[in-house]
C-alpha cells in the first residue's frame, strides 16, 4: 500500500490520450448503453478527465473490480467520475502521511 501511495504522489505522468481513452471506454463498458445519450461524446469527456489525473489514480478508478463500477450501479456523471479521482488521490496523500508518521513514531521509539 506504501509503494501504491508513493507511486501516486510521485507521478507526474498524466495518462496519454489512448490511456486515458482505454480507461474511459473501460468504465464506460460495465454498464447499460441505454444509460448514455451519447457514449462517445461521455467517453471523450471522461478520458479529458482522465487525463487531469496521474495514470495510476486513473487506473484504480475505472477498475470494474475495486474502482467506481464497483460503487455505483447505474452510470455515474462526469462529477462522480471526476470525484472519485479526487477521492483516490486524496486517499494516497492519507496513507503516505499515516506511514511517514508511524515509521517516525517506530523510529523515536527506538532511540528512546
Amino acid at each position: 500500500m506504501k509503494q501504491l501511495a508513493d507511486d501516486i504522489l510521485a507521478s507526474r505522468n498524466a495518462p496519454d490520450l489512448k490511456q486515458s481513452t482505454w480507461m474511459a471506454e473501460r468504465l464506460v463498458s460495465v454498464y447499460r448503453g441505454r444509460d448514455f445519450v451519447n457514449p462517445a461524446a461521455f467517453i471523450t469527456a471522461l478520458a479529458m478527465t482522465f487525463e487531469q489525473f496521474p495514470v495510476e489514480v486513473g487506473l484504480i478508478v475505472s477498475d470494474p473490480v475495486n474502482g467506481t463500477p464497483s460503487k455505483r450501479t447505474f452510470a455515474p456523471s462526469l462529477a462522480e467520475v471526476k470525484a472519485d479521482l479526487m477521492e483516490r488521490k486524496l486517499w494516497a496523500k492519507g496513507v503516505r502521511l499515516a506511514i511517514g508518521r508511524i515509521e517516525k513514531e517506530l523510529t523515536e521509539g527506538e532511540r528512546s
